[in-house]
């Protein structure tokens, strides 16, 4: 006889005998399998073994109308979490994306741009066509050129200021030059049968520019004009500047005052004085430096009367002359100005700077 694959109930064939026990036995079987399956929970209608424990604490856990559940339309930016790549975004960027046109990522540089469009600064420049003209011409290398250390005199043009000077008028120059004694120009201009003419005021000029030449820095002549020539300062002790008169101030120093005592100097001053030459270790004025000045003096004498002879009349009436002998001290009347002086002409004492 064969049986159920569960509960191993009887199934009895056609040819099978069954027998009240065998009946009874699937019914003892099948009670007790009931049983099991009948312990009903109140207002469930489901037995107590129809979930697994795990499955009895979850659905514990879900709450009354839980498939029910709507998902919110927004959700709050602060309960998303960002990552590396996923970023939330700030007003300023979303305004800068909504700047951004279409198919911007697909932007293609032009080719070329017009001129009117570059700002030109200090260091980039346009050319105009002259200059790429000029430009041009320019040869290879040209940055590169070396001026020659000397160029042939054929090349140079002269004018009514710029003269070359012969061989020949060059050794009469140098001729006069070594002569010891310097004659102005206006001696050679009128020794030259008036040959040559020239105004008064035209040889002064060119005295003074021979002057200029001959005389060192430092040169003190006397001058007949109250002006002072170009080159000169007068001698009046004046104060001024040691840089501006460097040459000057390297030949006197602070010989006749050292002015502020840093950017200036004093020039001699020699206004009302004679110039007495320097000593210099011959003895007769020794003591003395350069530029020192002496007061007024006579040289020490004195005036001797041995012997004073008068002429009177006696107690008798007589004419006699009488001797007094023995020197006295005798007081003569005060006679001439208030200095010593000999004859003279005032003239300003000038220094060449």
């Amino acid at each position: 006889m064969l049986t159920t694959g569960n509960f191993g109930l009887k199934k009895p064939e056609g040819t099978d005998t069954v027998n009240i026990e065998d009946l009874n036995s699937n019914m003892d079987i099948l009670d007790v399998e009931v049983e099991k399956k009948v312990d009903k929970v109140d207002n469930k209608g489901l037995s107590s073994n129809d979930y697994t424990n795990a499955e009895k604490v979850k659905l514990t856990n879900v709450e009354e109308n839980a498939n029910n559940y709507v998902h919110p339309s927004a959700h709050s930016a602060d309960m998303i979490t960002e990552s590396s790549t996923k970023k939330l975004m700030t007003v300023d960027e979303r305004t800068k994306l909504a700047g951004i046109e279409q198919g911007a990522t697909n932007y293609q540089h032009p080719s070329t741009h017009p001129a009117g469009m570059i700002t030109e600064d200090s260091a980039h420049r346009f050319v105009s066509d002259t200059e790429k003209s000029k430009l041009a011409g320019v040869q290879s290398g040209a940055n590169n050129y070396q001026h020659p250390t000397s160029h042939p005199a054929s090349m140079i043009t002269q004018d009514s200021i710029h003269r070359f000077m012969s061989d020949a008028e060059k050794n009469t120059w140098n001729s006069k030059a070594d002569q010891n004694t310097w004659r102005p120009i206006s001696d050679s201009l009128s020794s030259t049968n008036n040959a040559v003419s020239a105004s008064s005021n035209a040889v002064r000029l060119v005295n003074n520019k021979i002057l200029n030449v001959q005389l060192p820095t430092g040169s003190i002549i006397s001058y007949a004009s109250s002006n002072t020539p170009s080159g000169y300062f007068e001698c009046n002790g004046a104060t001024v500047s040691r840089s501006t008169y460097s040459q000057l101030f390297s030949v006197i120093g602070t010989t006749y005052g050292g002015g502020n005592g840093s950017s200036t100097f004093n020039l001699p001053d020699l206004r009302g004085y004679f110039v007495r030459g320097w000593d210099h270790g011959r003895g007769v004025d020794s003591g003395r430096g350069i530029g020192s000045t002496q007061s007024d003096s006579f040289k020490e004498h004195k005036h001797e009367i041995e012997n004073i002879k008068t002429a009177g009349v006696d107690q008798t009436g007589s004419f006699k002359v009488y001797e007094i002998e023995g020197g006295y001290d005798i007081e003569t009347t005060s006679v001439g100005g208030s200095e010593t002086r000999p004859k003279n002409i005032a003239l300003k004492y000038i220094i060449k700077y």
